[in-house]
């Protein structure tokens, strides 16, 4: 009787055959028809693709590519290889279908691959899988020849519903070989990313809590501070044009006139403004004036 943890692992191994027998399959097809329909040999579009490929692969699988002069062989070809290379190369010949199709599969891989060291997949994960696998498969077929697309429905029927056995699984460990290295060095890839940017995001968090804290402090002390008047700002403020042109009832004046007992702003003279705003003090040069004044 089987167990749950044996259904995932079948699961699995339905969905990695699938994607390698299958998506393999097709990718390789497709690119070779695209290559007879250019009538141009492989590697002399690959090396007139050479900017863009470059970026697009490991070094391992730029050696396989021969970018850099000899001949190619296609059967070493791994699927992200089958996959990329047609939809960089013959970009503009394939129909929309067929590059959408393309990149399902390259994006099952990555789905696929992400669950190689655990080895197991739930049965929903599975399904998706194989629905969208078997779509993209459908739509590769069809533009290939009739014992291609014969080929494809043979690969899906023994894939979803055809035993797992140990021969099985000893055909999908050679598929996986030459790709795990690749899946790990990812993986490894993606984790140091991660914590460089968890890093990264815990440092902006202490510069931020930083930031506050100082405005904080700068904020208290501009509410603890008195504004302080000059003698030179005060005799601007007041000067005899000033009193003439545009004298109002200012709250200075106001205070002025309380203290002096006076009710006419002109009759202030300049001395007596100065010994209301300017008492005498230890410091001559400035006088602290409260926020209540201004």
């Amino acid at each position: 009787m089987s167990t749950d943890l044996d259904d995932k692992e079948e699961y699995f191994l339905r969905a990695s055959l699938l994607l390698l027998k299958g998506g393999g399959l097709m990718s390789k097809e497709t690119l070779s028809r695209e290559v007879q329909k250019a009538g141009i040999n492989l590697d002399v579009l690959l090396k007139t693709n050479k900017s863009i490929l470059k970026h697009k692969f490991s070094r391992e699988q730029r050696n396989k590519l021969c970018l850099d002069g000899g001949t190619t062989c296609v059967d070493q070809w791994d699927l992200a290889m089958l996959t990329t290379v047609p939809l960089t190369v013959f970009k503009q010949s394939l129909n929309d279908d067929e590059k959408k199709a393309l990149k399902c599969i390259k994006y099952k891989r990555d789905t696929v691959y992400a669950h190689t060291h655990s080895s197991v997949l739930s049965f929903d994960d599975y399904d998706d899988i194989r629905k969208e696998l078997e779509e993209a498969l459908g739509v590769l077929s069809n533009g290939l020849s009739g014992n291609v697309k014969d080929e494809c429905a043979k690969i899906i029927q023994q894939c979803t519903t055809g035993p797992v056995n140990p021969s099985v699984k000893a055909e999908l460990s050679k598929q996986l070989k030459g790709t795990e290295d690749l899946v790990k060095a990812v993986m490894i890839k993606l984790t140091d990313t991660h914590k460089a940017v968890s890093n990264m995001r815990n440092d902006i968090e202490d510069l931020k809590q930083l930031i506050i804290e100082d405005l904080g402090r700068h904020h208290a002390t501009e509410n603890r501070s008195l504004k302080k008047v000059t003698g030179m700002d005060f005799m601007l403020l007041f000067s005899p044009r000033k009193q003439k042109t545009s004298f109002l009832k200012t709250e200075e004046i106001i205070l002025a006139e309380r203290h002096l007992g006076r009710k006419s702003p002109e009759a202030l003279s300049m001395e007596e403004m100065t010994s209301v705003f300017f008492p005498e003090t230890d410091d001559d040069e400035t006088v602290e004036v409260t926020d209540s004044v201004y």
